[in-house]
């Protein structure tokens, strides 16, 4: 039996895209998922390799799909979420004021991977964001959850960027685009599929 997800109440989609976009992307300024490791600094750093990456947005789809035909349509939305916030989260550290200390992405123990960090970073932010828009395209058939997606996405992240301290404009600008290529990408991969 398939879940027919494109039932799903519009203003419920929205809330619970909008949960899922708060846990890794607060645009409060409140501790967001990937900033957890600041309280365990010791043992991860700050960056930590674990919750600055895809790893654990993916892990919650991971458990919530468990190889069924059909994923609970909230609990899809608020994952759909999560990797779109987890990608606004690793944009806006995609551009920090210089990469070194804080703003390098640390293994356990603390001990940064250096110039890498920016590939780390970078390629994350990709994947979460595309990610997200090809579970939109794929799952959501009707057109007003992609524009709800989008419009919700957009308004989260330009929120984030204004909370923070340095390049608001680079970080909203790069976000934007990234999140239209991925859509644009998405549609292609799902026509692709299906052909």
């Amino acid at each position: 039996m398939k879940n027919d997800y494109d039932k799903t109440n519009i203003l419920s989609f929205v809330f619970f895209l909008v949960l899922g976009l708060w846990i890794s992307a607060s645009p409060t300024g409140m501790k967001d998922l990937p900033d957890i490791d600041m309280k365990f600094q010791s043992v991860f750093g700050h960056r930590s390799i674990l919750f600055h990456s895809i790893f654990f947005p993916y892990l919650f789809y991971f458990l919530i799909k468990k190889k069924k035909n059909f994923i609970n349509s909230y609990f899809l939305i608020f994952s759909i979420g999560n990797f779109l916030g987890m990608g606004i989260h690793l944009v806006a550290d995609f551009f920090p004021t210089k990469w070194e200390g804080l703003a390098l992405i640390k293994l356990f123990g603390n001990y940064d991977i250096g110039a890498l960090s920016s590939f780390w970073v970078g390629f994350n932010a990709l994947g979460c964001i595309f990610f997200s828009s090809y579970l939109i395209i794929k799952f959501y058939k009707k057109f007003y959850f992609l524009i709800s997606y989008f419009f919700t996405g957009t308004f989260i992240g330009a929120l984030y960027s204004l909370h923070e301290r340095h390049n608001q404009l680079e970080i909203f600008l790069c976000f934007f685009a990234t999140l239209i290529i991925s859509i644009a990408i998405a549609i292609l991969v799902k026509k692709n599929l299906v052909n």
